[in-house]
């Protein structure tokens, strides 16, 4: 009987372990003088999200005195191929680390279980996690979905006659919808029709500009609001309702990110786009770079006492959101980080980490 408990929890073992959930602890590259090589990739820089977390990645790099090379437009619809080559050629470049913005994981996730072979640490920021990868710094996007619903019921007064709901195709869209929906469907309040559109990847910004449009032919002003996970979508329903001819006061969207383009539209009050959850973006760059050291440069292992990253490899940054709308919206030429005064520290203090390297400031966003 031992002998056949015995086999059977080294089966399972192995059996675990070719799947990731039980597997050695990788080596990865370490650095003897505090140098490191690091690679970055984004999908593309059409987006304030992408820009500040671009902008803060060349500043922790250039604080820290390590090497940067970067793909800064992998892929704007988020294909698998050139997600695949944009990843293979920075490994072929032996970079210490890479980070990762936003990419879809799925195509790559063999490549980054041979990236930790190869002792290169792979380190996400709003991504899914996987094998292979030591960190991914996100926000929790069911708490963020119940953030923005709970302000969209208060702003409707728990009242609705018809919401839409444009949803997208990505994980962390996915689970925002979900939640987002539900919180519309309870029976805590009242709305009287709910209407979803599953967005596509290829053209997803003219297909919810159509769609929103479709809605308003026939739904016309019942229309209170239409949810979509992200600033970007938002905006482009709400510029469908201006052009309809709905103001803010017929019906609105609210987004999530936050940045100079979210900020001028909420300021200006020329769209139906009302508010914004806005993310601290810079410090989670920080918290990932602040990993990669505590990994390759202190040598700690995840979960370790003292380590950035805990066991689980997931560094929550939902704390660090704000609902921003007409009535705290940051003004022109404000310095990003004063809205963010849970730091702990003075946002004008010259020697804190954030005020390190070009510092982003709110500026009126031009179409």
């Amino acid at each position: 009987m031992m002998k056949k408990s015995i086999c059977l929890v080294i089966a399972l073992l192995f059996l675990f372990g070719s799947i990731g959930i039980v597997s050695a602890e990788s080596q990865l590259k370490q650095s003897a003088d505090g140098k490191l090589k690091v690679a970055y990739l984004v999908e593309g820089l059409f987006n304030d999200s992408s820009q500040r977390h671009w902008q803060q990645v060349q500043n922790e790099c250039e604080m820290r005195g390590w090497e940067l090379i970067a793909d800064t437009n992998v892929s704007g619809n988020y294909e698998a191929e050139p997600t695949r080559n944009a990843f293979l050629n920075m490994m072929t470049q032996e970079p210490d680390c890479i980070v990762i913005s936003y990419l879809d994981i799925p195509p790559i996730a063999d490549l980054i279980v041979q990236a930790e072979q190869q002792g290169i640490g792979v380190y996400c920021l709003g991504t899914d996690l996987a094998p292979g990868i030591q960190s991914n710094v996100t926000s929790d996007n069911a708490i963020l979905a119940a953030q923005v619903m709970s302000y969209v019921m208060n702003r409707l007064n728990g009242t609705a006659k018809v919401m839409g709901f444009q949803n997208l195709w990505m994980t962390r869209g996915i689970r925002r919808d979900e939640v987002a929906f539900a919180i519309a469907n309870s029976v805590t309040y009242d709305v009287g029709e709910l209407v979803s559109h599953n967005v596509t990847a290829e053209g997803f910004t003219d297909e919810m500009y159509s769609v929103a449009t479709n809605w308003l032919t026939k739904y016309g002003n019942d229309i209170d609001f239409i949810w979509a996970c992200w600033d970007g979508g938002a905006i482009t329903i709400a510029q469908a309702m201006a052009a309809a001819g709905y103001t803010r006061d017929d019906m609105f969207t609210v987004g999530t990110d936050g940045g100079s383009q979210a900020w001028a539209y909420i300021r200006s009050g020329e769209l139906p786009f009302v508010a914004s959850l806005a993310e601290a973006f810079e410090m989670q760059v920080h918290m990932a770079f602040e990993g990669i050291n505590d990994l390759q440069v202190k040598g700690m292992k995840p979960g370790d006492s003292g380590c950035t990253i805990p066991a689980t490899r997931i560094i929550p940054a939902e704390k660090y959101t704000m609902l921003i709308d007409e009535t705290n919206v940051p003004a022109v030429g404000s310095n990003v980080h004063a809205l963010y005064d849970f730091y702990g520290a003075n946002p004008d203090d010259p020697d804190v980490w954030f005020n390190q390297g070009k510092v982003y400031t709110v500026n009126d966003y031009v179409e």
